[in-house]
C-alpha cells in the first residue's frame, strides 16, 4: 500500500513537470499586432512573435491579474518596437549617405551641345533591377526599356516607389543605363544667391559660358599687347637686331590670338551662343516669369518660384533622359498650359510622375506602372491605360476563376476516389493534370478611398455675431 502511495506522487510530480502539462509564463507572449508606419516610413511588427512547439501548447487560461506581468510585457513590446525602429533608421541612414556619395561623385549636369550626328544615347533597356530603400524592396526583378523620343508617365500609389526609381536612374544605379547617357532629374529646388534667373539658367551652358570668358580674356590681353608695343616703340631707340626681333615676336603672339579667337567663333556660332538668352528668356516667360523678375537674384524668390527656375533649366539643358517628378506642383494654369504645349514636341526622352489626369493624357505617349513591386508598359495616355487594365484585370479575374473551378473539380474528383483500386489510373492521371496546370495569380485591386459628407440641415443654427439697433431721434444707436 505505501508503494503504491509512493509511486503514484512519484507520477503526479513528474506529470506536473512534464512539457505537456508545464504551468504558464508569468505573462502570456503579446499577440502579433497588425504592422503600423513607423516615423522612418518603414513597417514595424508592434510585438515580439514567439515559437512555441506543438508539445508544449495547452489550453488557453485567465492571464494573470499581476500588475508586474503587465509592466514587464510592456517593457518588453516597447524596446522591441524601438530595436526595430532603430534598425530601420540606421539602414535608411545608411542608404541616403550612399546615395549622398553617389551623387556626389557624378559629373554635374549640363548643356551638352555634342556633333553633327546628335545624341548618342538612343533606347535604354534596363533588366533584372531591383530597387531597394533602407533595407525594403520596392521594385524587384523588374525589366523596362525606354525608346528614343517616347515620353513616358509613371503612375503608381503613393510610397511604392517612383521618386527612389527616378533617383535611382538618375545615379546611374540601375544596370543597362549608359554610362554617357546624360540623366537629369528636377527634384531639388535652385540655391538662392545673388545670380539672377536668367543668369541661372545660362549658367548651365557650361561651355558657350567658358568660350565667351576666353574670348574676353583674350581680347583683353590683345588690346595690352597692342599698347605696350606701342608704348615700347615711342620710348625706347632700340637697336635695328633688337627691333627686328621684338617684331616678330609681337607678331607671333598676335597671330596665335588671332587664331585661337577665330577657333572661338566658329564654336560659339555652331552652339547657337547668340540666341541662348532668347531661349532661357522664353522658357522663363512660359513659366509666368516677366522681364522684372528675370531679372531679380534668386535669394529673392520664394521656394515655388525656385523650383520654377529649376525646371527651367533643365528644359534649356535638354538631356538625354528628363526626369520630371510632379512637375505641375508649383505651377499656375498659364503655366501648366505652355508646359504641355513645350513637352508635346519634346524631341528626346523623358519621364513624368504626375496625378494629373488631362496632364498625361496630353504629354505622354506610354504609361508605366509600378504596382506590386513590378514595371509594367502600357501604349496609349492615361485614359488607354486605363482601358486596357479594366479589361486584363477582367480577364484574369475570369482566367483565375476557371482554374480554380477547375482545380476545385480534380481535386474532389482524387479525394472520393483516392483508395478506389478500380479507378487508381483516373486518379493518378487527375494528380498529373492537377500539377499540369499552370497557376493564376488572384487580383489584387488597390483600396479604394470613400470620403462622405453629411448633409447640412435645413434649419439654420444658431447666430454666431447678433447686433441690436435702437432707432432714437431720428438716428441709430
Amino acid at each position: 500500500m505505501a508503494s503504491r502511495r509512493v509511486l503514484s506522487s512519484l507520477l503526479r510530480s513528474s506529470a506536473r513537470h512534464s512539457p505537456s502539462t508545464r504551468a504558464p509564463l508569468a505573462f502570456p507572449p503579446p499577440p502579433i499586432s497588425s504592422p503600423r508606419p513607423s516615423p522612418t516610413g518603414f513597417l514595424l511588427s508592434g510585438a515580439v512573435e514567439y515559437a512555441v512547439p506543438a508539445a508544449s501548447l495547452v489550453p488557453p487560461s485567465p492571464p494573470p491579474t499581476s500588475p508586474t506581468a503587465g509592466a514587464i510585457g510592456k517593457i518588453i513590446d516597447s524596446g522591441c518596437v524601438r530595436d526595430d525602429a532603430e534598425g530601420h533608421l540606421a539602414q535608411y541612414q545608411m542608404h541616403l549617405a550612399e546615395m549622398e556619395a553617389v551623387r556626389a561623385g557624378m559629373p554635374v549636369v549640363c548643356v551638352n551641345h555634342g556633333g553633327n550626328e546628335g545624341s548618342a544615347v538612343r533606347d535604354i533597356h534596363m533588366e533584372n533591377f531591383t530597387v531597394s530603400v533602407g533595407g525594403r524592396d520596392l521594385i524587384t526583378d523588374a525589366s523596362v526599356t525606354l525608346s528614343f523620343g517616347r515620353h513616358y508617365g509613371l503612375v503608381g500609389r503613393n510610397g511604392t516607389g517612383k521618386t527612389s526609381f527616378l533617383r535611382h536612374m538618375a545615379m546611374h544605379a540601375i544596370d543597362g543605363i549608359p554610362k554617357n547617357c546624360q540623366i537629369l532629374h528636377v527634384e531639388q529646388e535652385v540655391e538662392g544667391d545673388d545670380t539672377t534667373a536668367l543668369q541661372c539658367v545660362l549658367n548651365s551652358d557650361i561651355e558657350r559660358i567658358q568660350l565667351l570668358e576666353e574670348e574676353a580674356r583674350l581680347l583683353s590681353q590683345q588690346c595690352t599687347d597692342t599698347y605696350a608695343v606701342v608704348r615700347k616703340r615711342d620710348l625706347e631707340d632700340d637697336e635695328e637686331t633688337g627691333k627686328s626681333n621684338s617684331k616678330a615676336n609681337g607678331s607671333m603672339d598676335k597671330n596665335a590670338i588671332s587664331k585661337r579667337l577665330e577657333e572661338i567663333y566658329k564654336r560659339l556660332e555652331f552652339i547657337d551662343a547668340d540666341s541662348a538668352e532668347s531661349r532661357a528668356a522664353s522658357i522663363l516667360a512660359g513659366l509666368s516669369f516677366t522681364p522684372e523678375m528675370q531679372r531679380k537674384p534668386t535669394k529673392t524668390f520664394s521656394g515655388g518660384w525656385r523650383m520654377r527656375i529649376a525646371l527651367a533649366r533643365a528644359l534649356f539643358i535638354e538631356p538625354d533622359l528628363l526626369l520630371l517628378d510632379e512637375p505641375t506642383n508649383h505651377l499656375d494654369l498659364h503655366a501648366v498650359l505652355w508646359l504641355e504645349s513645350y513637352l508635346v514636341r519634346w524631341p528626346k526622352t523623358f519621364i513624368v510622375v504626375s496625378h494629373a489626369r488631362e496632364f498625361l493624357n496630353t504629354v505622354v505617349t506610354d504609361i508605366i506602372h509600378l504596382h506590386g513591386q513590378k514595371l509594367t508598359t502600357y501604349k496609349g495616355d492615361y485614359d488607354t491605360f486605363e482601358k486596357t487594365r479594366e479589361e486584363q484585370l477582367k480577364n484574369q479575374k475570369k482566367a483565375f476563376e476557371s482554374k480554380e473551378k477547375a482545380r476545385a473539380h480534380m481535386q474532389a474528383f482524387i479525394d472520393k476516389f483516392r483508395y478506389n483500386a478500380k479507378r487508381a489510373s483516373l486518379v493518378q492521371s487527375r494528380i498529373k493534370a492537377l500539377d499540369r496546370m499552370g497557376h493564376v495569380d488572384a487580383v489584387v485591386n488597390d483600396p479604394d478611398y470613400k470620403f462622405e459628407f453629411p448633409n447640412p440641415d435645413d434649419r439654420p443654427g444658431p447666430p454666431i455675431i447678433s447686433f441690436r439697433f435702437h432707432f432714437v431721434c431720428g438716428e441709430f444707436f
